[in-house]
């Protein structure tokens, strides 16, 4: 759809048409855990809980309510499954499976920086100096809590600017990882879904009442919106029609590299994203190869907060096509377009908790010698090696696990 404005979408090629026509699909790209995404697929699907946020109200299942666009026709639809047994739709027998670390991802906090008139300054490009957003305005704005840009930017005498908030849908590996690392953490224990009600506007224009699905609620003069997948996401962001909108999105060459000036990156308490040193949140350019055009020194040792890992959750024993995939996009993150961050560079990892009713192992090597199992969105960082001696020490074989940030 030509959302992502660094790239041009071009027709399927008839030959890969031909061999993916009627085949059977055997691995599946992810950017959380499985027993993650279906903890939080659970969570969609429940009945709306406004005391916890447990359930978002999106139900009932196993096939849901879409989850819709504020700015276009495109749905996300809730689906529940299984990780073992007996599929919760079909019936059919699951079938063997492993889950593959490929790499580490991290989520990008933007705002629009179009300038405003000198007559109303306040507006995000105005500012020489908000460059970085602290955990909990952070939250604040996500989830309703700031109406405008001067509860974020903290500068003495801004204009009074409407703040526009952008948010993914919540069955997004994106959101996912944002809301447990940020809204949803354990110092937190808010939600991006705060005061949102699915039942509420489906179908109709809300009139003279806030929009739950599609998401439009007002705010202050301003808006929190939805956006599906990542593309919409980013346009959205960048589009003058949004304003000084505020969102997130998982960094990628072709989703930020090369971005509209009037799109810039926020450190996150202070801590740069992609680089270890933030200058003025300006993304950089590639025109391929780019290696070493970031760093992402901050992600490796643990100091940025949103990051998760990407994975391949394939059949078992893995398919060889399967396998060279995974081994073709590692080796090109470091020889062709830096997308994500080798795990070879990785000095941390986040601890692995019981979730989906598998309990947690962190798989970090060493004489932690059980490979990983159960959750890991919103694990708290910990250094391998750490883990490795814990393991070491205490003859554990899953290190330490069970704990969050």
């Amino acid at each position: 759809m030509n959302l992502i404005p660094t790239l041009t979408d071009t027709a399927l090629p008839a030959a890969v048409l031909k061999v993916l026509q009627g085949a059977a699909f055997n691995a599946a790209p992810s950017d959380i855990r499985p027993e993650d995404a279906l903890f939080e697929g659970t969570r969609v699907l429940a009945a709306l809980n406004t005391t916890n946020y447990d359930g978002l109200g999106y139900g009932p299942g196993p096939v849901g309510t879409p989850i819709l666009s504020h700015f276009s026709t495109k749905t996300a639809t809730p689906a529940l499954y299984a990780l073992s047994g007996t599929d919760p739709i079909t019936g059919q027998a699951i079938p063997a499976h492993k889950t593959i670390d490929v790499g580490t991802q991290v989520v990008v906090v933007a705002v629009n920086a179009q300038q405003g008139s000198a007559q109303n300054s306040g507006h995000f490009g105005d500012s020489t100096s908000f460059f970085s957003i602290n955990r909990r305005d952070l939250t604040l704005a996500l989830n309703g809590g700031y109406a405008y840009t001067k509860d974020l930017t903290s500068i003495p005498g801004q204009g009074t600017v409407p703040l526009n908030v952008i948010t993914r849908e919540p069955l997004s590996g994106t959101f996912t990882v944002m809301e447990f690392n940020i809204p949803r953490n354990l110092e937190t224990g808010s939600t991006q879904e705060l005061g949102v009600n699915p039942a509420t506007g489906q179908g109709t224009t809300c009139p003279g009442a806030p929009c739950g699905n599609p998401l439009n609620i007002a705010n202050g003069g301003g808006f929190r919106w939805r956006a599906i997948g990542n593309g919409e996401e980013l346009s959205e962001i960048e589009s003058a029609s949004t304003g000084d909108a505020i969102g997130y999105g998982f960094w990628s060459v072709g989703n930020f590299a090369g971005q509209s000036p009037n799109v810039r990156y926020l450190a996150v308490d202070g801590v740069d994203p992609i680089n270890l040193n933030y200058i003025d949140g300006t993304f950089p350019t590639c025109a391929a190869p780019c290696p070493g055009i970031v760093s992402f020194a901050n992600v490796a040792s643990g100091s940025y907060p949103i990051w998760n890992v990407l994975r391949v959750v394939s059949h078992t024993p893995t398919p060889a096509g399967v396998s060279a995939l995974i081994s073709t996009a590692q080796t090109q993150v470091v020889n062709i377009y830096p997308d994500f961050l080798p795990l070879s560079a990785m000095g941390v990892l986040r601890s692995h908790y019981k979730q989906s009713n598998i309990f947690g192992q962190n798989g970090s090597g060493g004489s932690c010698t059980l490979g990983e199992a159960g959750g890991d969105v919103g694990g708290a960082v910990l250094s391998i090696q750490g883990d490795q001696d814990y393991c070491a020490a205490t003859g554990s074989k899953v290190g330490r696990v069970g704990l969050k940030q």
